[in-house]
């Protein structure tokens, strides 16, 4: 049986969490600190032993890479699984991770579309429909999308006003019906609203953009 000899134990000097082991006539690894405390230089490990610490550290490293792709912004745990796949990681490992992220609130499917939604509401104004597709996308649960949808306004029309009002101010020097109802439609439409809904927010718009021509007009009349 080969066995390798711990020769040198220091603390990572980017992360005090992180203990960097060297061996004997093997790669240096860093190590959890509450795994490095097990350890002590001279002390000989067998092949398996060198293996758990290889798989801890590979842990390690899963987890530190998750968390911080997870600094960027809320993401959901098929996105995570996902990228940490694509880092090369084992498929025991990506479970592992997600399993300790989950436990500690870290990966929540249910409170992420809820985040996403209350988000895209916020800045970016769309339908039931196309935020539903955003999250299938994701790979959140239906379960989780229906709660989360629940807490949108019943009224579809509001939330295309929304987005309607947002793009109507590019449209503020449009005098034509026609240019105005179609470039509103299409950017409706692209937001996952229905043609009901489209049609009955873009006649609104109109009557109400004809009005606010009108007064910009008599404004420039009266001065």
């Amino acid at each position: 049986m080969k066995w390798v000899t711990i020769t040198r134990l220091e603390v990572d000097q980017r992360n005090p969490n992180r203990v960097r082991v060297e061996f004997d006539g093997a790669k240096a690894l860093k190590v959890p600190l509450s795994v490095a405390a097990a350890l002590h230089v001279g002390q000989r490990l067998s092949a398996d032993e060198l293996a758990r610490l290889r798989e801890a550290s590979t842990a390690q490293r899963a987890l530190d890479l998750a968390l911080r792709y997870l600094a960027y912004r809320s993401r959901s745990t098929a996105e995570v699984v996902r990228y940490l796949r694509e880092k090369g990681f084992p498929e025991h490992t990506v479970e592992h991770v997600t399993a300790w992220l989950t436990e500690r609130g870290w990966l929540d499917d249910l409170a992420f579309a809820r985040w996403w939604v209350e988000n895209r509401t916020e800045h970016r104004p769309r339908g039931r429909l196309m935020l539903a597709a955003e999250l299938r996308q994701k790979g959140v649960p239906d379960a989780c999308i229906e709660e989360a949808l629940a807490a949108l306004p019943d009224d579809e029309e509001e939330l295309a006003r929304r987005a309607a009002e947002r793009f109507v101010r590019r449209l503020a020097s449009v005098r034509d019906r026609t240019v105005f109802v179609r470039r509103l439609s299409a950017h409706l439409a692209r937001r996952g609203f229905s043609w009901e809904v489209v049609r009955s927010v873009v006649e609104a718009m109109w009557a109400e953009h004809q009005v606010n021509n009108g007064e910009a007009r008599r404004h420039r009349d009266i001065r």
